[in-house]
């Protein structure tokens, strides 16, 4: 058999990068694939007036519910915490009495027994 022609190694070295690949010139300091950095800003675009009025008479609508919702939530909240304060009272109230009325009881027990 015949020896096969030697490559030329100084070819293959130079030769174009694969696609897809990065190269030297596509590395950051660290080594790492560079990154397009976006300078795009966050720009909310100012609302235009009477650019749709059935949109805006929509969130008006939505804000008063809203409104009356909370003034629904305060006084909601309102009459539980004072509904929960007076039966604290009607408990401490009815304890009291009960109390009251088992001495009383335990008393006429007593005056029962003597006789």
């Amino acid at each position: 058999m015949k020896p096969l022609p030697k490559k030329d190694t100084s070819a293959a070295e130079e030769a174009p990068p694969v696609k897809g690949k990065a190269t030297d010139e596509d590395k950051d300091e660290d080594g790492d694939d560079k990154v397009d950095e976006d300078e795009v800003e966050d720009e909310k675009p100012e609302a235009v007036g009477g650019g749709n009025e059935k949109v805006d008479k929509e969130l008006e609508q939505v804000e008063e519910e809203t409104a009356t919702t909370s003034t629904q939530i305060d006084s909601l909240t309102t009459t539980i915490i004072k509904t929960t304060e007076k039966v604290e009272k009607n408990d401490a109230v009815t304890v009291t009495e009960v109390t009251d009325t088992s001495k009383q009881d335990a008393a006429l027990e007593e005056v029962k027994g003597k006789k």
